[in-house]
């Protein structure tokens, strides 16, 4: 079972172990990289994309992450840049480095972690975010399909039972948005089954909100139809309480953030929720 699964590789076979294990977070509880690839181009044949694990972190919740590379490893310069970043943003990653080169470094240390999370594994999330290169997918029971030709990056984020954030980018972390691409969302069986829902669909670039009722079906799933645009989208009954989530931000006193000068940040509030 998932709690009792994991995968480790080395070189091209650490890339492989976070791709794997990013992309279906909901069949792993542990993923040990040795020394692994930064990025490779990979993704739907005729249209891959450049794929940079630093990028992917939001992809590797319920579920426990660790590095293992020498410091004399040929790529270690790109393992620090990874390590600056998913430490301040991830706690369920860690690292080790060793006396060694391109190997299988720790090796004894690594099964040990993995050991550990199928003693104590890490639950299922109960909200969740998810980055993937395909038009369609399915990670947590969620449904995702699209007509998407192109390359890009379908983004699902902060999904739960009131809603989720969605979008399709040309590239990561804030490339162009894709509002031309269509997109269908069907949820896992979390709902009563052929009862009515409220959706709002509250466009983040424009903010203008659609709102609309759709029935889920014999099982207690919801299709959510969508373009590729950047929406935020709230799924209610009638006496569901409000749904507050950040619209977004913008400084407001300076062109950026400075280290040591005061920044002043207005955000944008929206509810979500029909109270």
């Amino acid at each position: 079972d998932r709690e009792h699964r994991a995968i480790s590789g080395l070189s091209m076979g650490g890339f492989m172990t976070w791709w794997i294990s990013g992309k279906y977070p909901h069949l792993v509880s542990a993923a040990g990289n040795f020394c692994g690839s930064p990025e490779f181009f990979t993704g739907p044949q005729g249209f891959p994309v450049e794929y940079r694990h630093i990028d992917m972190a939001m992809n590797y919740g319920g579920l426990n992450v660790r590095l293992n590379f020498g410091n004399r490893d040929f790529i270690r310069c790109y393992h620090r840049d990874l390590n600056r970043i998913w430490p301040r943003i991830m706690d369920n990653y860690e690292f080790k480095i060793y006396e060694a080169e391109h190997t299988t470094c720790g090796l004894g240390e690594m099964f040990d972690f993995i050991m550990n999370t199928f003693r104590n594994p890490p639950p299922k999330p109960l909200k969740w975010s998810h980055i993937d290169v395909f038009p369609d997918f399915d990670v947590w029971d969620y449904f995702v399909s699209s007509d998407r030709g192109l390359p890009g990056f379908t983004i699902l984020e902060n999904v739960d039972k009131r809603g989720f954030r969605s979008s399709v980018r040309e590239f990561l972390p804030d490339g162009e948005i894709m509002p031309e691409v269509r997109l269908s969302i069907t949820t896992a069986p979390l709902y009563g089954k052929k009862q009515s829902y409220i959706i709002k669909d509250v466009d983040l670039q424009t903010y203008i909100c659609k709102e609309k009722t759709i029935r889920s079906d014999e099982s207690g799933r919801l299709k959510i139809d969508l373009d590729g645009g950047l929406h935020e989208i709230g799924i209610n009954k009638p006496s569901d309480k409000p749904n507050i989530c950040c619209g977004g931000f913008e400084i407001s006193n300076l062109p950026w953030i400075v280290a040591g000068k005061e920044v002043k940040i207005n955000f944008r509030l929206i509810n979500k929720g029909t109270a």
